[in-house]
């Protein structure tokens, strides 16, 4: 997916609030990933990009992976990284 041009800061301020909540794993808990968007930019809100949820708008850009905790655990968790590009010798 190509990111339009209106979209690059909204896919840097995502990709920064991500890399800041990155744990030792490698992924950030969605709601991390939200509380370190409102600090850095307190209008922030996924519906003024026509989205109605945070997970909604991450997964339109189109950058991230995502991982669900399993429902039968009593938590559904959302965890986000940065997609990992193949290598051209992975299959």
């Amino acid at each position: 997916m190509k990111i339009k041009p209106d979209n690059k800061a909204l896919l840097a301020l995502v990709r920064n609030a991500v890399e800041d909540t990155t744990n030792e794993a490698g992924w950030s808990y969605l709601g991390s990933i939200g509380q370190n968007l409102i600090n850095k930019s307190p209008e922030f809100d996924p519906r003024s990009y026509g989205h109605k949820k945070l997970l909604d708008l991450i997964e339109s850009l189109g950058e991230f992976e995502f991982k669900f905790s399993d429902p039968l655990s009593g938590s559904q968790a959302v965890h986000v990284r940065l997609k990992r590009h193949k290598r051209s010798y992975e299959k």
